[in-house]
């Protein structure tokens, strides 16, 4: 196979099997171990989280066998540890609100939900403590995507809440009438006050369909991951409510006009947040339109974590690229340079998001990454992409963390952490009143990491001096004009408008193209 026949049919492989959770290794066949190693230390944990009581669970997928390791930063000498000792078809590990117990899910492996579809499927959920080789307990006999209901959780007593059915297709088409015959959302109790899970009684949440990507603090919302590489939130307070799309971005065109794009959102996850609780966690398939004009430029399939919410679903309120800490090679078969690509597993073209999870704390998540390494074998060009990398996420300054790393950057390392979820210690943390309410996007076209902007109702705030300030109405029209700014401008108040969506243009020094940011002006301010 040639390196370009190789490249086109990968991409658009990963076009088609965006989904909640789908981890491959391409054109691998047989590997000689695993060579995972903690890659954060006690002291950047501490000075990234606030804290140092921090957990981490993962999956670890070798030859389609699932093992499930946790780490728990809090120890003087962290180490990785397994957490059951049965393996196989084990995924999705979720822990507990109060840090100390797992729910997951035991059957299908790394099996797709839109995959299996109309035919039945069956895995169990489990429960099981956070420590080396516990014994699992049975929540359901049959469930998938197991999460924590917050809102019915206590110190001593859990709400998991599961849908019933693996096809879930229900979610948005409403097949089957009111609440008979279709997939259903559950909560099953679990009491742990007595040290062993007792399993309790199981009602349902929610009867028109299976939401596999949580449910908010509150109580009122529901996510999930529809088979048609979208995520969709429900307002479950009304039980006639539909769930809405979150696969789409109002963006400005070259023309000046508002157009709505696709982004092809993928595995949803929700926020844990009291303050914004209709928001959720998930990753692009891509951006439907090139020459759509975005605050966040434009991207590939899985390379940026966004943040969306209920109440504005053509918004995007973060957008976090892939790390870029990492080594991307050019491509260079003919004349192979110490800079291109010479086959010896340099990472090549891209690294991709991979099974991002909103973690307990507001503030944080996490999230595997796959670089994509290229190998030359004789003749052969072939690629390899694992998930070799997990990173901790700050949800608010877009801020990375490594905590989990490969040592083996070989065609033999078989290195695949998915389906992290983390935990971090919310003692004497309070969620701020602001938290997520402004937009925050990375300055474009500048070199300096770190660099971003706000925009808060009427106030555009940088960590970096800007330029100038320009305001256009959504037919592309100037309407405002700061002027020349003052060398140490970073905060500039925007005058006041009707009711209506703007696009606001911020030029920074260095930075070689101006950032664009849509502006939501509502009826009073």
């Amino acid at each position: 196979m040639s390196n370009a026949t190789g490249k086109n049919k990968r991409k658009r492989l990963f076009e088609i099997m965006c989904s909640a959770g789908l981890a491959m290794g391409l054109l691998a066949t047989s590997y000689a171990g695993i060579s995972p190693r903690i890659a954060a230390t006690p002291a950047s944990v501490q000075e990234f989280f606030g804290t140092n009581k921090v957990k981490l669970v993962y999956v670890q997928k070798t030859n389609n066998v699932n093992t499930i390791y946790y780490v728990d930063f809090s120890e003087t000498s962290p180490t990785i540890k397994k957490l059951i000792n049965n393996t196989g078809d084990v995924a999705l590990p979720v822990i507990a609100p109060d840090g100390n117990w797992v729910v997951y899910r035991d059957g299908l492996g790394d099996a797709q939900e839109n995959e299996l579809c109309p035919s039945p499927a069956v895995a169990k959920v489990m429960f099981v403590k956070l420590a080396a080789g516990s014994t699992p307990y049975q929540v359901a006999s049959t469930g998938f995507s197991p999460r924590f209901d917050y809102k019915n959780s206590s110190d001593n007593q859990f709400g998991v809440i599961y849908p019933n059915s693996f096809c879930n297709g229900t979610i948005v088409d409403q097949k089957y009438p009111h609440g008979i015959g279709g997939p259903k959302t559950l909560r099953t109790m679990v009491n742990v006050s007595s040290g062993t899970p007792v399993i309790g009684a199981t009602t349902d949440v929610w009867v028109d369909g299976g939401y596999n990507a949580g449910y908010s603090k509150d109580g009122k919302y529901l996510g999930a991951q529809y088979p048609g590489d979208n995520v969709f939130i429900l307002d479950a307070s009304n039980p006639n409510n539909t769930a809405i799309s979150l696969g789409n971005y109002a963006a400005k065109t070259p023309a000046g006009k508002d157009t709505l794009i696709s982004t092809n959102t993928c595995n949803g996850s929700m926020s844990p947040s009291s303050v914004v609780p209709g928001a959720m966690l998930m990753y692009t398939g891509g951006l439907g339109s090139a020459k759509a004009q975005t605050a966040f430029g434009s991207w590939g399939a899985h390379q940026r974590l966004i943040v969306k919410t209920f109440a504005k679903p053509n918004d995007i309120l973060r957008a976090i690229t892939v790390p870029n800490d990492l080594n991307v090679c050019t491509e260079n078969t003919t004349n192979p340079t110490p800079n291109g690509c010479n086959g010896n597993g340099e990472i090549y073209e891209k690294v991709e998001w991979w099974n991002p999870e909103w973690s307990n704390h507001p503030l944080y998540a996490v999230a595997s990454a796959q670089p994509n390494r290229l190998f030359k074998v004789g003749t052969a060009w072939n690629q390899v992409q694992n998930g070799q990398l997990v990173y901790g996420v700050n949800l608010d300054n877009g801020k990375l963390l490594r905590l989990m790393e490969t040592i083996d950057t070989t065609i033999t390392d078989s290195t695949n952490m998915v389906y992290p979820w983390l935990w971090v210690s919310t003692d004497g943390y309070t969620e701020p009143a602001t938290i997520l309410t402004s937009i925050r996007v990375p300055i474009k076209g500048i070199a300096a990491a770190g660099r971003y902007l706000t925009l808060d109702k009427n106030v555009v705030r940088t960590n970096t001096p800007m330029n100038q300030v320009v305001v256009f109405n959504a037919l592309g029209a100037k309407i405002w004009d700061s002027g020349a700014l003052g060398a140490k401008a970073m905060l500039v108040s925007l005058p006041a408008v009707r009711q209506g969506v703007y696009f606001v243009k911020i030029a920074i020094p260095g930075a070689d193209v101006p950032s664009i940011v849509k502006w939501n002006v509502p009826a009073t301010r």
